[in-house]
C-alpha cells in the first residue's frame, strides 16, 4: 500500500485519551513518559516533610491507582513495573541523611 500512495511507513507511538497507542511489540522505552510522570510525582512529594505513614499512604493511593489503570489498558512489560516499584521503594525510605529509628 505504501508503494502504491507513495508514502512512508512509520511506526505508531502515540496516545489517545492519555493511553498510548503502538503497532510494534511494546518496550520499556516506550513507557518512559509514564515512568518520568510517577518520577516527578514522587520528587514533589520528597520536599514536603511527611511521616512514613503518610509517604505509603500517599504511594498507595496515587501511584498504584495509576498503575492499575495502566495494566487494565496497555500490556505491562515487567520492566517497566520493576522501575516503578524502585522509584516508589527510594521514595518510601528517602529520609533525607536522617537516620531511622525504631
Amino acid at each position: 500500500i505504501s508503494q502504491t500512495f507513495a508514502c512512508t511507513q512509520g511506526n505508531l507511538l502515540t496516545t489517545y485519551l492519555r493511553c498510548l497507542l503502538f503497532t510494534s511489540r511494546p518496550c520499556v522505552e516506550m513507557f518512559e513518559s509514564i515512568i518520568s510522570k510517577v518520577r516527578s510525582k514522587l520528587e514533589r512529594w520528597k520536599a514536603i516533610l511527611l511521616s512514613l505513614g503518610c509517604k505509603l499512604a500517599l504511594v498507595q493511593s496515587v501511584v498504584l491507582a495509576m498503575l492499575i489503570h495502566l495494566i487494565s489498558t496497555l500490556p505491562m512489560l515487567k520492566g517497566v513495573l520493576h522501575r516503578i516499584e524502585r522509584l516508589m521503594a527510594a521514595s518510601i525510605w528517602d529520609t533525607g541523611g536522617e537516620r531511622l529509628q525504631h
